[in-house]
């Protein structure tokens, strides 16, 4: 054995295939003789059946995927990430069974177990946790002793980890087949979640599509200015899923402009300010510099305009 296998065996800690088992460790053939691997073989066809039934919805998608992983293995419970690759974070979206004291935060490529096992991009097995070196804090202090990370990968790319954890000091180190076998399964979830994705990003498109061909019927056959305009700040709210929008008119000669129309009139009955002047508020600076503009925060940004009604 390699320094580095030394290394790796002393901490109980391996990449992809593990080691050898001997055949005459009682504990490891109850586990994995014949009957067993019958159970897991059905097992992963229920989860990859569960997994296709869902497919449609990605919440339910990911909420199938951590349960069917536990099962698959008996272990204790299971985390799933996935990449954010505008952020470069890997973001925990679901748990299961995760003890509170573990709060899952996100992570960065090559930070705690699941950003080691993205980093690698090949399954990493920790039967010694609270010895390995990359240990973290949460993860000892809820007490987790064994790890089993696989990347998730769709069409070659990674696109988030599956985490699993054991609790138990007595529970049986995660083995060669323990890995092969949530590896079959981690395949088959990348392609579930990213084709729900699509679903969802497809039935978005849709959704918005009917928006504007509603939009477009609305302008084309009305006369009345004020209810076009009030059918566009509804449809402008919609499509950008936010709670209100409203439309101001622009007295260019008079540098003043006028709020016309608002998509939610009942929320938009405290904001009692109907004009403004170029330069004043969000609406005054757009006018006058004839830009688009992004507020993060509209409580401490002093172009916001009667902060308060925001605040209700």
């Amino acid at each position: 054995m390699s320094m580095d296998a030394s290394t790796a065996a002393a901490q109980g800690c391996h990449c992809g295939p593990v080691g050898g088992v001997s055949s005459d460790e009682p504990r490891i053939v109850a586990r994995d003789g014949p009957d067993r691997q019958s159970e897991r073989l059905l097992a992963l066809h229920r989860a990859s059946t569960a997994l296709t039934a869902q497919t449609a919805e990605p919440d339910a998608v990911l909420d199938e995927v951590l349960p069917s992983a536990v099962d698959l293995l008996e272990a204790g419970s299971a985390s799933l990430y996935l990449w954010d690759a505008e952020a470069e974070l890997l973001r925990c979206v679901r748990n299961w069974q995760v003890p509170p004291e573990d709060t899952t935060p996100d992570v960065r490529m090559g930070q705690a177990m699941a950003g080691r096992t993205l980093a690698l991009g090949e399954p990493l097995v920790v039967n010694d946790f609270k010895n390995w070196e990359y240990a973290g804090s949460l993860g000892i202090i809820s007490g987790m002793c064994k790890g089993l990370g696989v990347p998730l990968r769709y069409r070659g790319t990674l696109i988030g980890v599956l985490l699993i954890r054991s609790y138990r000091e007595d529970s049986p180190g995660f083995t060669d087949d323990d890995v092969r076998l949530v590896t079959l399964f981690a395949d088959q979830a990348a392609t579930a979640i990213e084709n729900a994705r699509l679903y969802a990003r497809l039935e978005s498109r849709v959704t918005r599509l009917r928006i504007l061909s509603r939009l477009t019927s609305m302008i084309s056959s009305s006369l009345a200015r004020d209810d076009v305009l009030q059918e566009i700040c509804r449809a402008a709210a919609e499509l950008t899923d936010v709670a209100i929008a409203s439309f101001w008119l622009v007295d260019e000669a008079n540098q003043v402009l006028e709020r016309r129309a608002l998509s939610d009139e009942a929320m938009g009955a405290g904001q009692t300010i109907a004009h403004a002047r170029f330069g004043v508020g969000g609406v005054g600076w757009v006018a006058q510099h004839r830009q688009p503009l992004i507020i993060p925060d509209v409580f401490s940004d002093g172009r916001v305009i009667n902060p308060a009604w925001w605040r209700e």
